[in-house]
């Protein structure tokens, strides 16, 4: 139970609070589906993928250096 409570932040997005979701994501498919890691092993990376090329492809339409870096 305490893997499900590191998904869900009480108040909400706060700045340097990137980690535990993503701790507890791994900690849930790590432990709870251990057994199918076969499957949502490639899941995962192509989620992965796909998002840094969303990503890369959105900050090429960016002009101003200072919010790209942001």
């Amino acid at each position: 139970m305490r893997t499900l409570a590191l998904l869900v932040h009480p108040r909400g997005r706060r700045p340097g609070s990137d980690a535990p979701p993503r701790v507890g994501l791994i900690l849930l498919l790590a432990t709870a589906l251990s057994g199918q890691s076969m499957t949502w092993t490639p899941v995962v990376a192509v989620i992965a993928a796909l998002t840094m090329t969303a990503g890369n492809l959105l900050a090429l339409r960016q002009r101003s250096a200072a919010r790209l870096l942001a």
